[in-house]
């Protein structure tokens, strides 16, 4: 089969997510129940509201999903006709200066009785929520039928960021395909209320202070962007801002011309001949540079709801952000090495957060320590000190399961990243809330809901019965609102972000339950059938304890992107490291991130000494050692492919898509897991030929094994093709560029049968023939 091209991969995925809230069906005979109502043709819509985008899009929704979905035509008109009304009980219900951090603006109430259903919220937000939940309702039931009876919801979590798949590593936040109307209506369907933009300030900078880094195209910047706020807030979506101010080349302009805003040189970024150096942070030009073109920006784009300020290890770059060189103090410039760092970023923070509620109070500002133990100290990793000197403008944002021991296998790994192998708060998010709890501040945190650094290329980790552990546990934290993607995998409608809706709106609903109506509604099974799916889902969350979780793992030398996890199928065993084996060039390639804010000259500079994305050595297996990474990984994957098993005993003669979609990426995600385990086995008995004392019949048995191991990957690699070529959502990044593909595979697999058939056996030969005087 012919593999896709790299355009028309993201063209397929694109129409993919353009069609996916559309793809409900009816199902079952649809007769009414006892206690159901029918809407029929016969009825009419009535909008009892003042007119806005908002409902115009609302309702043009609603009968386009009715239509598709369930055959249903909307006919009826007049008085007399049955009905479902729109009312609002506030007098301005498209006030756009309301909070989203206030639950009460989503909430609502739906009354369905014989012959109307009328849904009632104090803002237009809360009927928009309601037409989603009365949508989800019909479609999980396979017909236009309602219980009769009153509904009332109020959102568990606000606000509820989201982020598109269509974005570069360097975002242009402008660029209207990032965002079509239908994906800005999938993620607000499945629960999302805002969408965060990647931002370089330098982009939408205007002002006097410092004007060598005025952006020449603002105006034109300022339109594109109200423009995409204006589409996304039709249909309940909200921008925010999460604004990058990155470091500069030492001989910029800016430097020559203002000598004291040069701040420390920076440790993100190396391997450039030039050093990179941030704006000083200490420096109060600095600070009247930032006031002034974020209060530009902010009132510029009035309808931005709030900024998001990464400012631990990464994102608003300061001077105590990873500072390069040998220095005494909290950083190597000598304007603020003998500060604190504590007190500096939270005095950098607090004129951030002034300067954008300054443009209107209803704007929110979270302030995120992402790696801020780079500044705060290992004596502070809760950043304890920071939290106590901010301003009532900044609320914090804060990594939820990062920075703690695994304590399931309890081999003393710090849980990096947006991992699933933990389901509750580290210790540092609990403390940074007890900390924020006693102020009587609320906390919200980071999360992925779909997927993890460990799987950039999947739609999703089907660890599902985890995922709704997630929720439960952050909503006992309790969690305010959160961050649900980073740049790893967008939002895509998926059973993960699904169970994600269901924590916000029917946050008592058990996992079984909501699991079970998906599986009736999307695998067309019985009530059995969903149970035995059910199970077989719990299976993969129970094997994720098992998994030897670390940054090596995720990327070995990298920490991202790089070795068997990421590579999958596509990942070769290497059995002579000075051999390239002649794979080709997309076998080495700069990591995803590695050039975002850097020049075009920069990139190919850095991309001419671009390392493997493979590995030949088993730095993956630290801080666990061979044996214990081995067993770990090895139950993993089994446990893994018992829950398989169920799944392909339940779906596998289905002739519905969506159980084939399903069998697939959890199918894939096994793959992945098993080329883990035969690239760690391979490496390790590989290295046990020459680390470990052998006579003749113990080189003869490790020679067994790797050639049993070569034959197993090969075998792996091979089932991953037909879904390779099926399925677009899969080994696929629109952001860090696509790990493998099906071309990669077969590289692979030429690769391995080489190793088989002519390397392992011309050493075989040379090894007995020289050590043992053995031949043939």
């Amino acid at each position: 089969m012919i593999t896709l091209t790299r355009d028309e991969q993201i063209a397929a995925v694109r129409r993919f997510i353009d069609a996916e809230h559309f793809r409900y069906r009816r199902h079952g005979d649809g007769a009414p129940k006892d206690g159901e109502i029918a809407v029929s043709q016969a009825w009419a819509l009535v909008r009892e509201t003042p007119g806005s985008p908002l409902m115009t899009c609302l309702e043009e929704d609603f009968r386009t999903f009715c239509a598709r979905c369930l055959d249903l035509e909307f006919e009826g008109s007049g008085d007399s006709a049955p009905s479902i009304r729109w009312r609002s009980t506030n007098a301005d219900p498209a006030r756009r200066d309301f909070d989203r951090q206030d639950p009460a603006n989503e909430a609502f109430t739906i009354d369905v009785g014989s012959e109307q259903v009328t849904i009632e919220a104090g803002h237009e937000r809360g009927l928009l929520q309601a037409t989603h939940y009365l949508e989800r309702l019909m479609a999980d039931r396979g017909a236009p039928r309602l219980a009769r009876g009153r509904i009332e919801r109020s959102p568990t979590f606000a606000p509820r960021l989201t982020n598109s798949i269509f974005i570069e590593s360097d975002q242009d936040i402008t660029d209207p395909d990032q965002l079509s109307d239908e994906y800005l209506g999938l993620m607000s369907h499945f629960g999302g209320n805002g969408v965060h933009l990647f931002t370089d300030l330098y982009e939408f900078c205007r002002n006097d202070v410092l004007p060598e880094l005025n952006a020449p195209d603002f105006d034109e910047r300022i339109d594109s962007l109200n423009r995409l706020c204006a589409r996304a807030n039709a249909r309940g979506i909200d921008l925010y801002l999460c604004v990058i101010l990155r470091v500069l080349a030492e001989d910029h302009e800016v430097f020559r011309a203002h000598p004291e805003v040069k701040g420390a040189a920076s440790d993100v970024i190396v391997d450039l001949p030039v050093a990179q150096h941030c704006l000083c942070s200490g420096s109060d030009t600095v600070h009247r540079f930032c006031d002034q073109t974020l209060a530009n920006l902010y009132s510029a784009a009035p309808d931005l709801a709030g900024m998001i300020c990464l400012v631990g290890g990464e994102g608003f770059m300061h001077c105590f952000t990873r500072p390069e060189g040998d220095y005494e103090g909290g950083s190597s410039c000598p304007r603020c090495r003998d500060r604190d760092a504590s007190t500096e970023v939270a005095a950098l923070v607090n004129r951030a957060a002034a300067a954008v509620r300054g443009t209107g109070r209803h704007k929110s500002f979270y302030a995120w320590p992402y790696s801020a133990f780079v500044w705060s100290g290992s004596d502070d990793r809760a950043q304890a000190k920071w939290i106590e000197e901010l301003s009532d403008d900044v609320s914090v944002m804060a990594n939820f399961a990062t920075g703690s021991h695994d304590v399931v296998n309890d081999d003393g790994v710090y849980l990096f990243d947006y991992n699933i192998k933990t389901i509750g708060s580290s210790t540092v998010f609990a403390e940074q809330r007890r900390r924020l709890q006693n102020r009587g501040r609320p906390i919200y945190a980071k999360v992925e809901t779909n997927t993890t650094p460990l799987y950039f290329s999947m739609p999703y980790l089907p660890v599902h019965h985890r995922w709704h552990g997630r929720w439960r546990a952050m909503a006992a934290e309790p969690v305010a609102g959160f961050i649900g993607q980073w740049r790893f995998y967008g939002m895509n409608g998926s059973p993960p972000e699904e169970v994600q809706y269901h924590a916000t709106w029917n946050p008592k609903d058990t996992a079984a339950e909501v699991l079970g109506r998906m599986a009736r509604r999307d695998c067309g099974v019985d009530d059995d059938g969903a149970a035995r799916l059910v199970e077989g889902w719990s299976a993969f969350s129970d094997a994720w304890d098992d998994l030897p979780y670390s940054a090596m793992l995720c990327g070995e030398r990298a920490y991202y992107m790089r070795g068997p996890m990421y590579l999958g199928p596509a990942h070769p065993l290497i059995f002579d490291p000075q051999d390239d084996y002649g794979l080709s060039t997309r076998f080495r390639t700069l990591r995803g991130d590695a050039h975002e804010g850097l020049s075009e000259e920069d990139r190919e500079l850095l991309a001419k000494t671009a390392p493997p994305r493979y590995i030949d050595q088993m730095l993956m297996a630290m801080p666990y050692g061979e044996a214990r990474f081995l067993d770990l990984i090895g139950r993993c994957r089994a446990r893994w492919g018992e829950g398989l098993g169920i799944l392909r005993e339940v779906l596998g003669s289905s002739s519905s898509e969506r159980a084939r979609m399903e069998l697939d990426v959890c199918d894939m995600a096994g793959i992945h897991l098993t080329s883990v385990e035969n690239t760690a086995r391979f490496l390790v008995t590989r290295d046990r030929l020459w680390r470990d004392p052998l006579d003749r019949d113990g080189f003869r048995f490790s020679m067994e094994v790797l050639k049993k191991t070569v034959i197993d990957e090969i075998a792996n690699a091979r089932r991953a093709l037909p879904m390779l070529h099926r399925d677009p959502r899969l080994a696929f990044n629109y952001c860090y560029g696509n790990p493998y593909d099906a071309d990669m595979v077969q590289e692979k697999i030429a690769q391995c049968e080489h190793v088989l058939n002519t390397e392992l056996p011309g050493f075989d030969r040379g090894m007995r023939f020289h050590l043992w005087m053995e031949f043939p």
